[in-house]
């Protein structure tokens, strides 16, 4: 690739995980209990009255957790149904928009684990149909979206909602679009790479995307409330909130495939977090790749940018942010009624899990706040 690239290192393990029990307070909030094994946070306290004072404020409607060590902090905020007064809790499962991508990310890299591919193979090695502006596009250049494919969702649609799509219906709808630039020259996220990672997974695997995750990652890492999102909204499942509280269209999961298309809990997601640290799924080398920064953020205020200054630039399914404490391995999903933020501070061995279920809830901010009171330094 044309980018540059620097490293980080992988960060030590996540302690053993610990289950949380939800408890639904006064209907509003839900704490977690924890068990013997968890420890709580010395600043717990503190990070109570600020996300409760969020909530009371209308700015937080969603699910927290924060683990370091063998400390876990973990509660619940707000409504998972308005209409209902249902409370959200540490269980309920939300949509994770574009933090769905990390999850692609660790399909590409589990099949070449198993080699059978490469991150270095050219994408049209996979696909029957190729337009000739692809044929020089690799699969880290989709990883780390330098790929110079414009964006499906946001450089294309012509309308919202989108509709119900198959894989190669999503892929025509950008097969024919100009690049914006070289493939490996820049940065501009693009969800179009992750459509055909997605449609890459499946050719490869010989099954859907969606069975292929819950096979080679949920099942084994015991992530039962994660998987591929239905446009049906389940019990157990929050609705999602406009930040004026009125509901987004019931717009078809489909058309997220595979680059937005998942929802989780904040447990799950811890488990998640835990074995990409631990690289339970893939080897070290394998997770340092998808840990480093392949391409620099694009100057500020450039079409699909980064989000802020601490951001360095994308590693594959990861932004990779240098922050007073360190490096900090994260990503942020939206899609409508719904935020979502999963990071890694790897040098503190600290997690930071926000699920959101109301476009009120700011979760760049929120994530900041949290780690200033339990990283010691004060925003």
């Amino acid at each position: 690739m044309a980018a540059r690239s620097r490293a980080w290192p992988v960060g030590v393990l996540v302690a053993l995980l610990a289950a949380g029990v939800a408890a639904a307070i006064s209907g509003c909030t839900a704490k977690d209990a924890g068990n013997a094994s968890s420890e709580e946070f010395p600043a717990s306290a503190r990070i109570t009255a600020y996300l409760t004072g969020l909530a009371a404020a209308g700015k937080l409607s969603g699910a927290v957790l924060v683990t370091r060590g063998r400390m876990s902090y973990s509660e619940a905020f707000g409504f998972a149904d308005r209409a209902t007064r249902a409370p959200n809790t540490v269980h309920t499962e939300f949509r994770l928009g574009s933090v769905s991508k990390q999850f692609t990310a660790m399909g590409i890299l589990l099949l070449q684990a198993r080699h059978r591919l490469n991150v270095a193979d050219h994408v049209c090695q996979f696909l029957s149909q190729c337009p000739r502006r692809w044929r020089a596009i690799t699969l880290a250049e989709l990883l780390c979206h330098t790929s110079g494919i414009p964006d499906y969702l946001n450089d294309l649609a012509t309308s919202w909602p989108p509709r119900p799509a198959s894989p190669p219906e999503l892929i025509a709808s950008f097969a024919s679009a100009r690049l914006h630039f070289r493939p490996g020259s820049r940065m501009r996220y693009s969800n179009s790479g992750y459509v055909l990672l997605g449609a890459v997974i499946e050719k490869v695997s010989g099954e859907s995307l969606a069975g292929f995750l819950e096979r080679n990652i949920f099942r084994p890492l015991g992530m039962s409330h994660t998987g591929t999102d239905t446009t049906v909204i389940r019990p157990g499942h929050a609705r999602g909130y406009y930040a004026g509280g009125r509901l987004p269209v019931a717009y078809p999961m489909s058309a997220f495939f595979a680059d937005g298309g998942l929802y989780s809990d904040v447990a799950d997601m811890r488990r998640w977090d835990d074995a990409v640290d631990r690289s339970t799924l893939i080897p070290d080398a394998l997770t340092r790749q998808m840990l480093t920064v392949h391409t620099p953020c694009p100057p500020p205020r450039s079409p699909g940018g980064c989000l802020r200054a601490a951001d360095l630039g994308y590693g594959f399914g990861w932004f990779i942010d240098r922050t007073r404490y360190g490096p900090l391995f994260q990503h942020v999903g939206h899609i409508d009624g719904y935020f979502s933020f999963n990071g890694i501070y790897p040098a503190q061995d600290e997690d930071i899990v926000i699920l959101a279920n109301s476009e009120a809830t700011s979760v760049l901010r929120i994530s900041d706040v949290l780690a200033s009171l339990t990283l010691g330094v004060r925003q």
